[in-house]
């Protein structure tokens, strides 16, 4: 069925006997800047399907932002949000390793942004959460697992020196992921002065800002020690010449590897001579589901023993209808932001 088409159905139950309304709340872009809440229809769960009554969600920084402006990836009319913590309310006949009562988080599908969000667990890594923790920052668990599929593809050991470009809410969750496997050799190259101040918090040391003249950038460049990886997390190049990706590429070893993660709206203009002269490695950071599933798992453990800090990372609590504004603040003052949670 048409999650857009106007509403045919009547009723809708609960397994368990009890009655819904036949359509829920969804925040929706029709088009680029063109975001409202609209009546969705329920449907049956499909075999492989669950329903989860959304309780936190997160706005993503970089894909929620692209989506609101426009990006050539997205065709509208689209469901928002994919950042989400819910419990299951109804599930496919097919689905075996979930109950009607668990609250869980995935990595990942559009429409985290209504009161409820079908989603496929044949093409989602899905898993519970159990015991007491901050429902807003488990939101943050979908982008956690994003950033686990990176350092999956970096291959990363202890004994390698990392540098870590953009310290926005996947910056440092790297940060933090690198150092949970034993990395303590880590840069990074941040704009934002606040940014810069939360990448000391978790306990990087040698900060850069790429945007210096030419000329300070050229320095920098040939007087630090090169990298075995580099993790691209930025956003748009704010160098008016565009360079600094490939500034990046410079302080690279030879056999060095860029694990490619940002979500900007220009595309990056990447060196590709530059790249096969110093036989770099580029990677992107998605990971088949075999992968994922494992990777969903892991994160939720690190999150519930304390060992990944997810609950500092939430700068703003909002509501469903302050998304709109929300985002709007969040780009045009990045800095006053990490991850802004909607708590329903």
């Amino acid at each position: 069925m048409d999650c857009f088409t106007s509403v045919a159905m009547t009723v809708v139950f609960h397994a368990n006997g009890t009655v819904m309304t036949s359509t829920f709340e969804a925040l929706v872009a029709r088009g680029p800047r063109q975001f409202g809440c609209e009546k969705i229809p329920f449907h049956p769960c499909g075999p492989t399907e669950v329903l989860v009554k959304i309780q936190s969600a997160s706005i993503s920084n970089g894909s929620d932002r692209n989506m609101y402006i426009g990006h050539p990836r997205y065709s509208y009319p689209l469901l928002l949000g994919h950042e989400p913590c819910g419990v299951i309310t109804e599930k496919g006949s097919e689905v075996q390793h979930l109950d009607v009562g668990d609250r869980v988080t995935w990595w990942f599908s559009l429409g985290s942004f209504p009161d409820y969000c079908y989603t496929d667990t044949t093409q989602v890594g899905i898993a519970k959460l159990t015991g007491e923790f901050d429902i807003a920052a488990a939101s943050i668990l979908e982008l956690s697992v994003a950033v686990a599929c990176g350092v999956y593809a970096a291959n990363v050991t202890p004994n390698q020196r990392v540098l870590v470009i953009g310290l926005g809410p996947s910056g440092l969750l790297f940060t933090q992921q690198f150092k949970l496997k034993g990395v303590t050799d880590i840069d990074d190259w941040e704009v934002l002065s606040k940014r810069s101040q939360w990448g000391r918090k978790f306990g990087l040391q040698n900060t850069f800002n790429p945007t210096a003249s030419t000329a300070e950038l050229e320095t920098h460049v040939g007087a630090v020690d090169p990298y075995d990886l580099v993790i691209d997390c930025y956003c748009d190049d704010l160098r008016p010449d565009g360079q600094t990706i490939n500034a990046a590429l410079k302080v690279l070893k030879n056999g060095g590897t860029l694990i490619k993660y940002g979500h900007p709206l220009t595309p990056r203009s990447v060196d590709m001579d530059l790249v096969a002269q110093k036989n770099i490695n580029l990677f992107e950071a998605a990971m088949p589901m075999s992968v994922v599933q494992p990777l969903v798992e892991e994160q939720i453990e690190l999150f519930l023993s304390g060992k990944l800090d997810l609950t500092s990372m939430v700068t703003h609590r909002i509501k469903l209808h302050e998304v709109e504004a929300t985002l709007l603040d969040q780009i045009a003052n990045p800095d006053d932001y990490i991850k802004a949670v909607f708590d329903m």
